[in-house]
């Protein structure tokens, strides 16, 4: 009994003995918590204090993240056992354990704020903490409230606004350039710092062209900024600034006419030929409109316009003047200033060719009718040479310069009004110049074969490989010494023709 007295004060005494111990040594390893800043999407490193090289073996090592909601509740973020290791909760995949027991985090994020504690059992000494507070710095959100390009009319007061959050962010200062300059001190500004958010505003009087450009709203912020910007614009009318000059050309070369524009909304550009909208080889480079004819032809010439219009006020227009010089050129240069298009000149060569196509048409049909004629007729007289076909191969056949017309003879006393049968010879007695087409032109002793007669006054012949009509008073027919037909002649004009 007297022994169990003796142990129990001193049982009681060891064990208060260890409690105070450990106590100190909790305290003396008590550390004051770190503090980490990063912005979001950095990677950062909690940072451990265990030293593999000095310190005991360590048993288990664990980072949690205090609930800052919920007092006294912790959440594992990373376990370590010499056997085993892995990331929990928000950051796993995005944790990386160290040696030290230091644990990076990829990809910080808003919600990864917070403070962490590492907890280290160690062998023969028992449990350590360290603490960590993790800062994320979230970018400043800059809001210019309007939508760029931002169209404004000409004299009209504009007002600018720039707006910072700043609820989860350290804002030093906002500042505004233009064009990337820092903006005038001349021009107004308001600013107002609100508990989560900074406006700032710039005040436009009257707003010119020299208020046109680009304005940005600058936030400063842990080493970084942010920035907002708009495009300020002026609406105005579409104004042609320059243009090129007239033009001239040769034929088959390569012309191009241009303009230079400006308007705000941009302009459409359209080009015109007279009248008619031109699209094919129209070329827009930043402000300035090409048009390109690759192979210009006479038909190209004229008067060409360029219209640029935006919707604001009336279109604006030059026009521009292509003369093409060529061999065509002088021909054509009556009608290089009319209004017909391409479309009726094409279709005037076609109506054209159509007409010359079916006169020819209509002469072969009446030579045909004619020749048919001729042979069904019947000669019963020697009163005039009869040719019976024109056929300059056949040797019997009067023809011009044979010696059938040498030794003929002019017939008097004939009525030139009655229809005659059957093809003749004449000689001209006097010039004719027919004044439209279908004429056979006439000199003085010019023979002509006579093909048909009529009654109005005029007569059809042939001369010199030409067909037309002539008047019955500019010639005379002949008549012959002999007899000639197809098959044969005969050498008195009395009698029957002779039989082929």
């Amino acid at each position: 009994m007297a022994s169990r007295r003796f142990r129990g004060p001193q049982s009681r005494s060891c064990w208060l003995t260890a409690v105070v111990l450990y106590a100190m040594i909790a305290v003396s390893q008590a550390e004051k918590a770190l503090t980490v800043q990063g912005m979001a999407g950095d990677t950062v490193t909690l940072p451990g204090n265990y030293d593999p090289d000095r310190d005991k073996p360590v048993i288990a090592l664990t980072w949690n993240k205090l609930d800052s909601k919920v007092e006294g509740t912790r959440h594992v973020v990373y376990m370590f056992t010499p056997k085993n290791s892995m990331a929990s909760g928000t950051l796993k995949e995005r944790a990386v354990f160290h040696r030290n027991g230091s644990l990076t985090i990829r990809d910080i994020r808003d919600e990864d704020e917070g403070q962490y504690v590492m907890t280290l059992l160690i062998d023969a000494v028992g449990q350590q903490e360290h603490f960590v507070n993790l800062n994320v710095v979230v970018p400043p959100i800059v809001d210019m409230g309007v939508e760029s390009p931002y169209l404004v009319s000409l004299g009209t007061d504009v007002v600018l606004n720039c707006t910072v959050d700043k609820s989860n962010s350290i804002v030093d200062s906002v500042s505004w350039l233009k064009d990337g300059r820092p903006l005038s001190d001349s021009i107004p500004k308001d600013y107002y710092q609100g508990l989560d958010f900074y406006k700032s505003s710039v005040v436009l009087k009257n707003m010119s062209k020299h208020d046109i450009g680009n304005y940005t709203c600058l936030a400063k912020n842990f080493g970084t900024q942010e920035t907002g910007s708009i495009l300020l614009q002026a609406k105005y009318p579409a104004r042609i600034t320059n243009s090129s000059a007239g033009l001239t050309t040769t034929i088959e070369s390569s012309a191009t006419l241009w303009c230079t524009t400006e308007g705000i909304p941009p302009p459409k550009i359209t080009w015109y030929k007279g009248d008619r909208e031109k699209r094919q080889g129209t070329i827009i480079e930043g402000n300035v409109t090409y048009m390109t004819i690759r192979s210009v032809r006479v038909s190209d010439s004229g008067s060409y316009k360029c219209s640029a219009s935006n919707g604001l006020g009336a279109p604006d227009s030059r026009t521009m003047v292509l003369s093409v010089n060529g061999p065509e050129a002088s021909a054509s240069a009556s009608s290089s200033g009319s209004s017909i298009s391409d479309r009726w000149i094409e279709f005037g060569i076609i109506v054209g060719g159509a007409v010359v196509g079916a006169t020819l048409l209509l002469t072969s049909l009446l030579i045909v009718i004619i020749f048919t004629k001729r042979q069904k007729s019947k000669s019963h007289g020697c009163q005039a040479c009869h040719v019976v076909a024109i056929s300059h191969s056949h040797p019997n056949l009067c023809t011009i310069g044979d010696d059938v017309c040498r030794g003929a003879e002019p017939m008097v006393n004939m009525d030139q009004n009655k229809h005659l049968l059957g093809r003749y010879l004449a000689r001209a007695i006097q010039d004719y110049k027919p004044t439209g087409e279908g004429g056979l032109t006439l000199e003085i002793n010019d023979i002509v074969e006579v093909l048909h007669t009529g009654r109005d006054g005029w007569w059809y012949g042939y001369m010199r490989g030409n067909f037309g009509f002539f008047p019955a008073r500019a010639v005379t027919v002949l008549t012959c010494k002999r007899r000639v037909s197809i098959g044969g002649e005969s050498s008195a004009c009395p009698g029957k023709q002779s039989q082929s």
